[in-house]
């Protein structure tokens, strides 16, 4: 069976990218939801890069005519949502940035009070 370049090509690097995210699932560093759907998409790329006929059979599961469109419409979604989820954890880093400088805030205001009762 031959096969192209790209295909082996893109089966080494989801090969690697799933040894890369068992390890940091395995650190704690990434949550369980989030490495389950990082290997389903991992294992969906190795499918797709060794056998490309299965794009156009899910392509045609959805009423998508080629599956090169259904690719491109998955990586929207993707997308998509990885921005939302980055946007969603940049404002709970905001939020819990103005609590502490209103915290630290408070303090000083507080300690310049007692060394102005001082004086």
């Amino acid at each position: 069976m031959y096969l192209p370049l790209y295909s082996l090509l893109f089966s080494v690097l989801a090969v690697v990218a799933i040894i890369f995210i068992y390890l940091k699932f395995k650190d704690n560093k990434i949550s369980l939801s989030s490495f389950i759907l990082l290997i389903i998409v991992g294992i969906i790329i190795i499918v797709i890069a060794l056998n490309p006929n299965f794009s156009i059979i899910i392509a045609n599961i959805f009423g998508i005519s080629r599956g090169l469109d259904s690719i491109f419409i998955v990586s929207i979604i993707g997308f998509s949502y990885l921005y939302s989820k980055l946007y969603f954890r940049f404002e709970k880093q905001q939020q819990e940035i103005n609590k502490i400088v209103r915290e630290i805030a408070i303090n000083n205001e507080v300690n310049l009070e007692k060394d102005e009762n001082k004086k």
